[in-house]
């Protein structure tokens, strides 16, 4: 069977999948990016609801400190002339952690 080299270039969310679902099945893998390590990802962030972590068994190895609960949430119809305002008790709210973390 012949050796295969893949390349994958960006190693974005996708691309890092793709590299590490590749390498499992036995290729040889290379990554190319162009941004510093620290540079990874998008500058935004993400909003999950703490049950995922305990779900996940990975509530006691987050660290909080990286992540704020969110305030309620304002949406704006698609007219813009109505407002809809959330109210979740705390328990209820997202908590948002910036994606490069």
């Amino acid at each position: 069977m012949q050796e295969v080299e893949i390349c994958v270039v960006g190693a974005g969310h996708g691309g890092l999948v793709t590299a590490i679902l590749l390498a499992q099945k036995g290729y040889d893998i290379h990554v190319f990016e162009k941004n510093e390590e620290n540079q990874l990802s998008y500058d935004w962030r993400d909003d999950i609801d703490w049950h995922a972590f305990e779900y996940a068994g990975l509530a006691d190895i987050v660290n909080k400190d990286e992540y704020y609960i969110m305030f309620n949430y304002n949406f704006l119809s698609p007219d813009q002339k109505t407002m809809l305002a959330t109210n979740l008790p705390p328990e209820n709210r997202e908590w948002s952690i910036a994606r490069r973390i």
